[in-house]
Formats: C-alpha cells, sequence, structure tokens
C-alpha cells in the first residue's frame, strides 16, 4: 500500500484545525468562567504574548473587574484560572496534592522535564533538608554567615576616604553576595568564595527561570526541540558536578573510614543531602546531588537578590526611615551581638523587608497549582482536571479594602501592627497568610524562608549601618520587568559612601 502524502497547505489546514479543535475544547470546558483579554480563536494568543511582558496588567484587570471571584487569562496552550479573594485563596490552600498539584504546577512553570528531569520531586528530600536542618541551624550558624556578609559587601562596594561612588548594575552585584553568604551553609569554604562557582549558580538560576519561559511559549509538539537548542540548565548541573565531586568523593571515603559521624564532619547542606539521600542504604549519584544543589541556590539566589535590590531602591528613596533603622539595629547589636536574638529584636528592619516585598514582590502571582482532577471552590464553581490555577498575589497586595493606603510605601506598617495585644509574631517577614502571598501558603509555603530572611536582615542591616545609600541626582525607583509571572527589579544606579565614624 502507497504512504500517504499531503500537500504543504493540506498539513497547514490540519494543523490550524487542531488548534481551532483544541481552543474551542478548552474553552468550552471554562465558559462560566470569565475572561482578561481576547477570547476569540487565535487572537488569544495575543493575549498570550502580553502576558510574557505585562502580566501585572492583564491580572490586575482581572482583579479590578472580577474580585472576589475567578477569572481566567489565556496562555499559550493552558488557560490559568486565578483566585482573587482569601476565601478562594483558602479554598487552594486547603484542597490535597492529588487534587490540586503543586508538583505539576511546579513542572509546567519551570518545564523542569527538561531542566532538571521531572522526577526531581519524586523523592524531595532537599526540602527535607532545608525544612530540618537548614534552618535548625540559623541561630548556631549565624556568625559564619555574617563573616561572608561583611567580606562579600566590601567587595562590590569599594567605598575609600569617605567619599561617595557609583555604583551599576546593583542587582548583579547582589546577587554575587547572596550566592557566596548562602554558600557558607551549602558548601562551606573555600568553595563559597569562589567567584567561576559563584558564576555557576547565578547562571543556573537565570536559565531557568528564562528557559522555562520560553519552552512555555512552544506547542507541547515542539518543546523538546526548543529546550535542546536553547535551555542550559544542565551544562550548568555538570559544572556544578565538577566542583562538588571532590568533596563528594572525600566525604565518601571518610564515612567508609571513620562511619558515619566521623570527626571533623562537615555540617552543610551538601553534607545534609548526601546522609539524607543514603537513608535507605542508597548513594546519591553525583548527578543528584548537583540538580538539587542547583535547584536551592535557585531558590535562595533569585528571591534573595530580588528582594534585596528592592530593599534598597525603598533605602534610598525613603531616606526618613534610615535612622530610625540604624537605631534600632545598633541598640540590638550593643545588647546581643550579631545574633538570631538581636535580629528577632529588630521589629522596624523586619517591617521594612515585609513592606518592601509587599510593594515590589518576587512574583504577581502564587499558589500554582494544576487541577489532577475536578475541583469545586467554595462559591459553587468548579474547574475541570488538567486546568492551571493561582492566586493574585500581587493585586491583592496592593488592595486598600486589606491595606490602608496600599500603593503608598509605609515601611514600620507591620511594627506598627506587632504592637498590638496578640500580634507581636503574626505581621513578622517569615509569617504567611491570606492576605500575604510573598511567601506561599500553607504546607507549600516557602520552606527556606527563615533562612532567606535571616540572611536578607543580616545583608540590609550591615549596610545600613555601614554605608549611606543614595540615587543619584534625577533618579528614583525604576519600574519593575516582568517576565511572565517573575517580577525583576529594573536597572539603576546607586551611590554608596562609609558612614563617618
Amino acid at each position: 500500500m502507497p504512504l500517504l502524502t499531503y500537500e504543504p497547505s493540506t498539513l497547514l489546514i490540519i494543523a490550524f484545525c487542531v488548534l481551532i479543535t483544541e481552543f474551542i475544547r478548552r474553552r468550552y470546558l471554562l465558559w462560566h468562567i470569565p475572561s482578561v483579554g481576547f477570547t476569540a480563536p487565535l487572537l488569544t494568543y495575543l493575549t498570550a504574548l502580553k502576558f510574557q511582558r505585562g502580566s501585572d496588567q492583564l491580572i490586575q484587570e482581572g482583579y479590578d473587574k472580577y474580585k472576589p471571584g475567578l477569572f481566567k487569562i489565556p496562555l499559550w496552550d493552558h488557560w490559568l484560572v486565578m483566585a482573587t479573594s482569601p476565601q478562594l485563596i483558602e479554598d487552594i490552600r486547603k484542597a490535597t496534592d492529588d487534587t490540586l498539584s503543586n508538583h505539576e504546577a511546579f513542572h509546567y512553570f519551570f518545564q523542569s522535564k527538561y531542566s532538571v528531569g521531572e522526577d526531581v520531586l519524586d523523592n524531595n528530600y532537599h526540602t527535607r533538608v532545608i525544612q530540618a536542618q537548614l534552618t535548625r541551624q540559623i541561630a548556631v550558624t549565624l556568625d559564619d554567615v555574617r563573616e561572608e556578609v561583611v567580606m562579600a559587601v566590601a567587595g562590590i562596594i569599594a567605598v575609600k576616604d569617605g567619599s561617595w561612588i557609583r555604583v551599576s548594575g546593583v542587582e548583579k552585584l547582589i546577587g554575587r553576595v547572596i550566592a557566596r553568604t548562602s554558600n557558607r551553609r551549602f558548601v562551606g569554604v573555600p568553595l563559597c568564595r569562589n567567584k567561576e562557582y559563584h558564576k555557576i549558580n547565578i547562571d543556573f538560576a537565570a536559565s531557568f527561570v528564562y528557559s522555562g519561559k520560553m519552552i512555555n511559549n512552544f506547542p507541547s509538539f515542539m518543546k523538546p526541540l526548543v529546550a535542546f537548542f536553547y535551555s542550559r540548565t544542565k551544562t550548568h548541573i555538570h559544572s556544578q558536578m565538577k566542583f562538588i565531586q571532590p568533596l563528594v568523593e572525600e566525604r565518601r571515603r571518610k564515612q567508609k573510614e571513620l562511619g558515619i559521624n566521623w570527626q571533623g564532619k562537615p555540617d552543610d547542606l551538601l553534607m545534609w543531602l548526601m546522609d539524607e539521600a543514603g537513608v535507605k542504604g542508597e548513594e546519591p549519584t553525583l548527578w543528584d546531588l548537583a540538580r538539587r544543589m542547583c535547584i536551592v541556590n535557585f531558590a535562595a539566589i533569585s528571591t534573595t537578590t530580588t528582594s534585596c535590590t528592592h530593599a534598597l531602591y525603598h533605602i534610598a528613596a525613603n531616606r526618613e526611615y534610615v535612622e530610625p533603622l540604624r537605631k534600632e539595629i545598633e541598640a540590638a547589636v550593643a545588647a546581643d551581638g550579631w545574633t538570631k536574638s538581636a535580629l528577632l529584636k529588630m521589629h522596624k528592619l523586619d517591617s521594612f523587608l515585609r513592606e518592601s516585598q509587599r510593594m515590589r514582590g518576587i512574583h504577581v502571582l502564587t499558589l500554582k497549582r494544576v487541577a489532577l482532577k475536578p475541583f469545586t471552590f467554595s462559591d459553587g464553581t468548579t474547574i475541570p482536571a488538567g486546568t492551571l490555577v493561582a492566586c493574585t498575589s500581587r493585586a491583592l497586595h496592593h488592595d486598600n479594602e486589606i491595606y490602608s493606603d496600599a500603593d503608598e510605601f509605609n515601611g514600620f506598617r507591620f511594627s506598627s501592627l506587632r504592637e498590638k495585644e496578640g500580634q507581636n509574631t503574626k505581621h513578622q517577614m517569615v509569617a504567611v497568610d491570606r492576605e500575604y502571598l510573598a511567601f506561599g501558603l500553607g504546607r507549600h509555603a516557602c520552606p527556606g524562608r527563615f533562612f532567606a530572611a535571616s540572611m536578607l536582615q543580616l545583608v540590609v542591616a550591615h549596610i545600613l549601618v555601614t554605608y549611606d545609600v543614595e540615587f543619584p541626582d534625577g533618579q528614583s525607583i525604576p519600574s519593575d520587568t516582568f517576565l511572565a509571572e517573575s517580577c525583576f527589579p529594573g536597572e539603576v544606579d546607586l551611590l554608596f559612601r562609609k558612614r563617618p565614624i
């Protein structure tokens, strides 16, 4: 029997019909949920294109129109359903993982199948390590982290004689500080001070985000090809392997010779991962350790760098907060030194950082999930299996019904709330609730937020008591840059000088 052949025009017609059919199918299943942007076949791709660089505008439009309900936005190959009210957010929080899957959403938005492997979350022991060892040891290891902060900041803000210096590319420089500081706890000295190692982790973080967004711009049948030519995440993982291989081999050798708790055993993330992965008697591969080290570095570097950069911009733009913050920091350090106890006393600094995240944030949406089965919200709306769902964190954080003068920066907004009876811990930076979603909510809230907050406090506190920070004449906080659901600080120079003693 001869093979069937088709003219190119016929293939185009077939492809067009497939696209239209798929669009109608998806549109019909969600017809009862209002939309933002174009809803007609093919025109939805214009809205999907706008989402890439204007997600904040689209989501704010939907929030303003449809709060307290649901609305949807077309992406390239899915509809994204957005929840706008605390009650709907609570519905998502309470949903079980076999109904609304956090892992499947991670795989979709980052296209992890092509970057780190879909199996990385099957046994997410790196999350258990972060929740347990990394968080528990914040207080006892703060001296080490503080030492790294001081040296790292001095390396990028090279001031002399009390004169002002102009620093460009602030976010990239802060990224180097965060990479070095984080890795004091991840791999220890001297590797944490290796600039090439910093670059690998910073580059992986950028590639992980950007490649996921790029791959999501194409239909499913093209994703493997796009990933092959565009994604460099696996290259960075292989580079990570080269750096940690000598450490892993030496530690395994000592463990076999001296036992599992040998004297001088490193107390860092890499060692914890090796121990946790080997609980069942299985030795983790170097590849598996390297990709998890990259993922943890991504989480630590990307979010903390963005938050720290925004905080410095807010310090430069709101000079009236500087002296009260310095007085609080210096009083706490005078009483307790640079310790966790001192950080806990810095209510105003904690509030300033939380307010900075509220105003700018890291993402325009959070609590991203994929429905594995039909799910019904408390308002009676049902979404079918396969639906992407999320919450409108940025729009919610700028809602005047939740935050008074929501579009105005109030650095001590949360420290004032903590002064009320019974509210001392509720409004800390690491606290999560239905009205503050910077770190997510519920059992899938960011597991590393306690470590990230401590690092952020240390870096910003050190800069505040060591330097004056200002914008050059005529400059102010730049507009953020958006890439799909992610938010990045705009670029602007900052002026630094050493504080007079």
